[in-house]
């Protein structure tokens, strides 16, 4: 993944989405990894990404770091006004937890590993 890259693909997105003109947008969904959510949530290309993300059906960040998922849920949190939760279940969550209006800590697998 290059920054480039990553723009290009925003951009790329953007012009499917608008191409659909709405009757197609529930059909839409983001995957990005932790490698370009980094070039993604730079200052200069996180408007895109956020318009982007918020206009698909589902948004899947994967293999992304604490504080990779911190900004994301600061991002959405600041660039929509609305309120957010996020759901975590081990240390890798507390960033994202306390960004969010609403952090919500469960116990799973992660959580209880020895």
């Amino acid at each position: 993944a290059s920054r480039e890259n990553i723009r290009h693909q925003i951009s790329e997105g953007a012009q499917q989405l608008a191409a659909s003109r709405g009757t197609y947008e529930e059909a839409f969904a983001l995957i990005i990894d932790g490698k370009s959510l980094a070039y993604a949530l730079e200052d200069n290309t996180k408007d895109m990404f956020l318009d982007l993300a918020i206009r698909c059906a589902s948004v899947i960040c994967c293999r992304s770091s604490p504080k990779q998922k911190a900004l994301v849920t600061r991002l959405v949190k600041s660039g929509t006004g609305k309120t957010t939760l996020a759901i975590g279940d081990g240390a890798n969550d507390v960033g994202m937890l306390q960004e969010a209006d609403i952090g919500v800590g469960i116990s799973g697998v992660e959580g209880m590993q020895v």
